[in-house]
């Protein structure tokens, strides 16, 4: 009596390879958005980043989908605001901290920097997080 198999061998590894891809996809984001849900960024912020985390398609791991994202995981460097709120006008009230301040060509050109904002750096600690629970991750997606 024979036993017929279906699908060779290779196409039967391939698959499962494929399952196990998405499987340990999946672990990345489940462990990257724990990361970003630890960060001291403010909760929407971290909703918003979280919604930005997908998997790869056709490859193992994920990647940030938004730019605000990515500035929220990256930060940026400090800025003068100055051109921006002018563009064409000669002069500009602006409500900051509850009073009015009026910007013009003629203010000081420290006097309208943003600080910028540090990032929140949830990449790293996740790719360290996953790298002390590789072994025990291949194991899970395999099963």
């Amino acid at each position: 009596m024979q036993v017929k198999v279906r699908g060779s061998l290779s196409s039967i590894i391939n698959k499962k390879v494929k399952a196990s891809s998405r499987k340990i996809s999946n672990i990345v984001v489940r462990v990257w958005k724990a990361e970003v849900n630890k960060s001291s960024a403010s909760q929407p912020a971290r909703a918003r980043y979280t919604r930005a985390i997908k998997p790869y398609n056709r490859r193992m791991g994920a990647y940030i989908s938004d730019h605000v994202a990515k500035i929220i995981e990256n930060g940026f460097e400090p800025f003068d605001v100055k051109p921006g709120l002018l563009k064409g006008a000669l002069y500009k009230r602006v409500p900051v901290d509850g009073r009015i301040r009026t910007v013009s060509a003629r203010s000081s050109q420290s006097s309208w920097m943003h600080p910028g904002v540090e990032g929140i750096k949830a990449v790293e600690r996740a790719k360290k997080e996953l790298e002390l629970r590789l072994e025990a991750l291949i194991l899970e997606a395999m099963r």
